[in-house]
Order: structure tokens, then sequence, then C-alpha cells
């Protein structure tokens, strides 16, 4: 298939939730009980999707069933970026979003501890380990006035480079994209600054316009399609440093408007709408990276000093965390990893 960055499917996964939610509560209305009704939604998520069709569609059906309901999508760049969209949840601007663990930090600093570099081994350790820290995440998510529902699995982040990187002695002089809303990738940086890398600090959707400066950049192989960024790099660096996960995030306020018995199925259909959605993310990944290999030149480079690095990382980077996530919190995800690793041995 040819890639084309303004079709290829990033956005149609986060569509689905931004829908799901609207239209799954909604259609239920009959039901609900001085409902709002206005819902206003936002992620950073392109536009231009294959999926658009099914936004114009899933509207079509929301006013089907009562015209008088106002939706109001955000999508791309149009809300800002994800630490706009978030200050927009918490200041009551918005009812829902679909963020990255880095907009969910923001929210709730709490998720910051899942975008520690080499925390989890692969996708399928962390499906293993979502069932027992999900329950903890949508508690502390509560506590803090939102509602949340299931993790989704957004994909292992690589080093994305114009030239072979293999060891830490290649990462010298090399220019390195760090998300400025993003503070435990500007952590991550303050570790590969010492292996001499340069820090250019800027927000998500001022990649494009500096890629030409940028030597290296991380992300999930679809991102890297989606945001069309994938025309300016050449390798991909195994293995990967994250296992990046996001989610829906719906003010509670909002949520609790909706009737009990509304609440209850809209909350089961989007946690299993997260694993469904989960699978069909893992498909985009691995298809991606047939595709930029076998059509677009890209070549797969093992990075020897893996285990050196991860060990700089554990040494270094837990105290950065510490600033941002309680010790109790740490303590207890690296206890169930500890109990999943020790049932594998």
């Amino acid at each position: 298939m040819k890639i084309k960055e303004s079709t290829f499917p990033y956005s149609s996964i986060l569509y689905l939730f931004i829908f799901s939610t609207t239209a799954n509560a909604l259609s239920l209305s009959a039901y609900a009980q001085e409902e709002k009704k206005e819902w206003r939604c936002a992620t950073v998520a392109p536009k231009g999707t294959e999926f658009e069709k099914i936004f114009n569609e899933n509207l079509k059906k929301i006013k089907s069933i009562d015209p008088s309901i106002k939706i109001i999508s955000y999508l791309g760049p149009s809300y800002g970026d994800e630490i706009d969209i978030g200050k927009a949840i918490r200041s009551g601007e918005l009812d829902c979003a679909v963020l990255t663990n880095n907009g969910l930090g923001y929210i709730s600093p709490f998720f910051r501890i899942l975008d520690f570099p080499f925390l989890f081994k692969s996708i399928d350790e962390f499906r293993k380990i979502k069932a027992k820290i999900v329950p903890m995440f949508a508690k502390l998510a509560d506590e803090s006035g939102y509602k949340f529902f299931n993790f989704l699995e957004i994909g292992e982040v690589f080093l994305i480079s114009k030239s072979p990187i293999k060891s830490t002695k290649d990462l010298k002089d090399k220019t390195f994209w760090v998300w400025n809303t993003n503070i435990i990738q500007i952590a991550t940086f303050d570790i590969f600054r010492n292996f001499g890398m340069k820090e250019i600090r800027i927000g998500l959707f001022d990649v494009e316009r500096l890629i030409d400066s940028l030597d290296v950049i991380w992300a999930p192989p679809y991102a890297l399609v989606a945001y069309g960024w994938f025309k300016k790099y050449k390798y991909i660096i195994k293995p990967h440093m994250v296992i990046f996960t996001g989610g829906v995030i719906v003010r509670k306020g909002s949520f609790e408007r909706l009737q009990t018995r509304v609440r209850n199925i809209l909350e089961e259909e989007l946690i299993k709408l997260h694993d469904e959605v989960s699978e069909e993310i893992d498909k985009l990944n691995e298809n991606t990276i047939k595709t930029l290999t076998q059509k677009y030149g890209y070549s797969v480079v093992n990075f020897d000093d893996i285990q050196k690095l991860e060990e700089i990382f554990k040494e270094n980077m837990w105290r950065a965390l510490q600033k941002y996530v309680p010790n109790w919190l740490i303590v207890s995800v690296l206890e169930e990893l500890a109990k999943i690793r020790s049932t594998e041995m």
C-alpha cells in the first residue's frame, strides 16, 4: 500500500472513543435525567483519515436520536497540544478527551509512571498487568474528579533516526525531539544529554515544521506516518523504549448527569472498546513497520548497548519520577510486574 499521511488511520482509533463516549450515552437519552445537551470532546489525533466516514455517520445517528443534541469535537491541533486539552478538561471547557499518558498526566500526575523508559518488556506484559492496575488508576482519577475506564495501548515507542544508531556512541551530536509538555520525556533527555545529544524541545505540532533540524524523534510506527514524519527518516531503532498508553477521560460532572443505568452501560462498553481497539492498533503498528521497510527503504537497527542504557535509566530516573508520583504507587506497579515475571520464569 502507498502511505498517505492524510488517510492513514491513526485517528480512526481515537475517533471511535469520541463517538462511543457521546453516541452510546446519547443513544440512551430516553433514560437520562437532566442530560447535558452539549458535549465537547477533543483529541490531538490528526484530521482527514479514512475514518472520517465514521465521524459523519455517527453524527447522523446522534442527530436522528435527538435533533436538539449538539456535539462539538476538536481534532488534531484545533484545540492545541495535549496540555491545552488537559487544561480545558480541568477548567470545564471540555467534557471529555482521548489522551495519551502525557495529557492524562497533566490531569492526574499518577499516570506519568507508565511513561517510564523500559518499564514494560512488551505489549503482552502490559496487558497482563493492566487488569491489576486499571482499578487503581480509575480510583485515583475519580478522586481527582474524572472518570477513567481503561488503558488504550498506543504501541511501542521506538527511536526513529536519519542514521543508524547501534550504540551510545552513535548518540553524540544528534539533535533529539523532546515533547515540551511531557515531563518524563524531559527527564529522559537529561540522561541522553550525557551521551552528547542535543535537545530541541517543542510541541507535537511543531515537529513537522522543524523536522529538517531533528536527527532523532520517537514515536509508535503508525504515529510516525499519521503525522507525516516518516518522509524524513530511515531507521527504526529496536528495542522499544516505552509502551505508550492512553485512554478516554471524562469529567465526573458530565458523566453523572446521565442516569445510573446509562452510566453503567456506557462504562461497560468503553472498557471493552479500549481492549478491542488496542488489538487493532497492534496490527496497525505491525503493518506500518512492514510497509516502511518494504516500500519506503526503512531499516530496523538493533541497539547493542541496550542493557547498559537500561541500567543507567534505572539508576537515575526513578529519583526524577518520585517528584511526580508517590512512592506507594511506584512500589505497587513494580510489585505487580515482579509477580507477573516470576510466573514466567
